[in-house]
């Protein structure tokens, strides 16, 4: 070897430093990333993929140096961050299957390739090709910068193709679904002397050891809801067949655990804190309405069941705070107009709903388009015209569920059918036409609500005033059964609508200006009934016509509404919401509307067990399978019920069903209310199988 040979071999210094290693790495890092937004450049905007988290909203001064910065972070993240973040509207399902499958997995063949090419120049590094380079010769004869470019492209295969990727703070990307340790819990107390013997001590018992099961899952937070009479003076009508139940309303009680301190212990005292009585010379407090006749058993069998529903939490992605913690309601306690099914009068009754939630709320499909959980907390601020409670996406679970939950009432309804049921209904960040308020939809309710007064009145007249109250449930459960008589009564309202639609003047049909009509042509509306059809008409028109240039239709408006008023009740609601979702559900759901009778509780992707204690009066779910067996371990205050056979014990009575967590199962527990034990289901879910217990 001659010395010009052995000084061509030489390499600098400057080369085998560590810093030109480490900026191989980072430089074929970024290699890497770059080669997964070229591919998405190709099905998406490229402007979306730098200036994804720039603000729509920026003025013209600062658009320059958001735009700058927008690039900085682009460079930056895919360099020292290792990942990129490919930003698609919500509303575009086009990057799913094929789309998605090529640029997730050119980043590692790209790498590979690179690897390969490397070697390959390093190897013929004497060659033409070689010498035709445009890199400095001394980069390439450094064998480490080939061992660099493959273990690159092997990290790119492992977090590519096999998916073996980090959890990042706030990621959401596709197919990289976050996993969250909590937990869903709760028990039934369908014994009334779990409450009349010890005031609810050994039921705080086994709710209490609930949850120091279901804290493996995660401990950093809790809380339960249970649901009370608005006021204890109430006074039930025992001589009628069918009493109503009494109003209620939800009693939160919720808890972020300390350093030093036990979840489970926290959650009881608060529990009592905020449902129990005050006890005298150190006795343990009583929880209220354990002495109270509503809660008592009586000849009709019209008595209240406690029900506590909880959730533990552990925070995987965000910090453990107080607005986090379960059960979520989005919208406030508001008073509404109810139609109860045991009665044809309708009441003002406060409505308000309660989820707990364990897994992940990705999508939600409205008109076969999906948008993801961001886009649709934001809607739901507009549709509602209530703030996000917190930022959580199971949070956003009890804002739709808000939005479908409607049986009863003609306002929901109607806001069900103008968010979610006409053909143009979407989701949008800034909505064009600001939605109807809650005080404009109890507007256009009272048109639905007199028809079907009318109609119940008429039916009581054909029948010649024969046993009023008898005729005046009868027909409205026709109408809440019979097809001819739904047609009826949409038919009645449409026309009705239609009239009050005509005589809006043109200039205001369509216009996002408020218009009160002149006293002259108003006839006896009212200025509030004037304003709500005007801006009913910036969604609908009366005309069929136009339905096929993106307009609402009003008969199918009047035809959703009914349909949500007589069919959309709790189970309707889980089913609704789970066809329509994407993502991970342990899930429970109970409303003041039904907890009389009713809680809803739903799997998929996330376990659920149910054990019923027969001989106990007493059902226990959750999460975990352990902790519904901590049911098993109290005795009933009192003693157990009574049966035939006296040596039968608990464990051979109790019964477990586990939900179907791969397919996707919802189970409605329906104990039923003043010997109404047939199950409260609407006509859409009456083929279903029902199990007795």
């Amino acid at each position: 070897m001659t010395m010009k040979e052995a000084a061509s071999t030489t390499t600098p210094s400057s080369v085998r430093s560590p810093y030109y290693l480490l900026a191989a790495y980072f430089v074929l890092g970024g290699l890497h990333e770059l080669a997964h937004l070229v591919m998405a450049s190709c099905f998406v905007s490229p402007s979306s993929l730098l200036f994804s988290s720039s603000s729509s909203s920026s003025s013209s001064s600062s658009s320059f140096v958001s735009s700058l910065w927008s690039i900085a972070t682009v460079i930056l993240r895919g360099i020292l961050g290792r990942y990129s973040v490919i930003a698609v509207p919500a509303d575009d399902l086009s990057l799913e299957g094929t789309k998605q499958m090529f640029i997730t997995h050119f980043g590692w063949i790209f790498s590979l390739l690179l690897a390969v090419t490397c070697h390959c120049l390093h190897r013929h590094r004497g060659g033409k090709t070689f010498q035709r380079c445009p890199l400095p010769s001394s980069l390439l004869r450094d064998p480490a910068l080939p061992v660099i470019a493959y273990l690159v492209a092997l990290e790119g295969f492992v977090t590519d193709c096999l998916r073996w990727v980090p959890v990042r703070p706030g990621g959401g990307g596709t197919g990289h679904a976050l996993i969250c340790f909590c937990g869903n819990f709760g028990i039934l107390l369908l014994n009334s002397s779990w409450l009349s013997v010890d005031g609810g001590k050994t039921a705080l018992d086994v709710l209490e050891k609930m949850v120091s099961v279901t804290m493996m899952r995660g401990a950093q937070s809790g809380g339960v809801v249970t649901f009370e009479p608005t006021h204890y003076n109430y006074k039930q009508d025992h001589n009628s067949s069918c009493p109503s139940p009494p109003p209620l309303k939800g009693v939160r009680s919720r808890v972020v655990n300390a350093k030093r301190t036990d979840l489970s212990q926290r959650i009881r005292r608060k529990i009592v804190r905020d449902n129990g009585t005050p006890s005298l010379f150190g006795a343990h407090p009583r929880l209220k309405g354990s002495n109270h006749p509503l809660y008592a058993d009586n000849d009709n069998n019209a008595r209240l069941v406690r029900g506590f529903f909880g959730h533990t939490r552990f925070a995987t992605t965000s910090k453990a705070s107080f607005d986090g913690t379960h059960p979520h309601q989005w919208s406030p306690r508001r008073n509404h107009t109810v139609f109860s099914s045991r009665d044809a009068s309708p009441a003002l009754l406060g409505v308000e709903n309660f989820i707990t939630h364990n897994g992940d709320f990705e999508f939600f499909q409205i008109n076969s388009k999906y948008y993801d959980v961001a886009l649709l907390q934001t809607w739901l601020e507009h549709v509602l015209h209530h703030p996000m409670p917190a930022s959580v996406d199971s949070a956003a679970i009890a804002g739709v569920v808000d939005l479908l939950r409607t049986q009863g009432s003609f306002a929901l309804s109607a806001r069900y059918a103008l968010c979610v049921g006409l053909p143009n209904s979407k989701v949008e960040m800034e909505p064009s036409v600001p939605y109807p308020t809650m005080e404009e939809y109890e507007d256009i309710a009272k048109t639905f609500e007199n028809v079907l007064m009318d109609m119940t009145t008429s039916g009581n007249h054909n029948n010649n005033h024969n046993n009023h109250n008898h005729n005046n449930n009868h027909d409205h459960n026709q109408c809440r059964d019979g097809k001819y008589e739904r047609d009826k009564l949409i038919a009645a309202v449409v026309a009705i609508l239609k009239r009050k639609l005509e005589v809006l003047p043109e200039k205001d049909v369509g216009d996002s200006s408020t218009y009160h009509t002149p006293s002259s042509r108003r006839g006896k509306a009212s200025p509030s009934s004037s304003t709500a059809i005007s801006t009913l008409s910036k969604f609908l028109s009366s005309a069929p016509s136009e339905e096929e240039h993106g307009g609402g239709d009003l008969h199918l408006f009047v035809r959703t509404t009914v349909h949500a008023f007589f069919d959309n009740d709790l189970l309707q609601t889980a089913k609704l919401f789970l066809e329509n979702a994407k993502g991970s559900f342990g899930l429970s759901i109970s409303s003041s509307l039904d907890a009389h009778r009713q809680v809803v509780l739903a799997a998929r992707g996330q376990t659920m067990s149910i054990a019923f204690y027969p001989k106990k009066g007493l059902v226990c779910y959750g999460s975990e399978q352990a902790a519904v067996k901590a049911g098993l371990n109290y005795e009933t205050p009192g003693g157990n019920a009574t049966t035939d056979d006296a040596h039968s014990s608990e464990a051979d009575n109790a019964v477990r069903l586990d939900l179907d967590d791969l397919g996707g199962e919802i189970c409605l527990l329906d104990w039923g209310y003043a010997g109404d034990t047939q199950p409260a289901v609407s006509r859409p879910n009456r083929d279903l199988p029902v199990e007795t217990l």
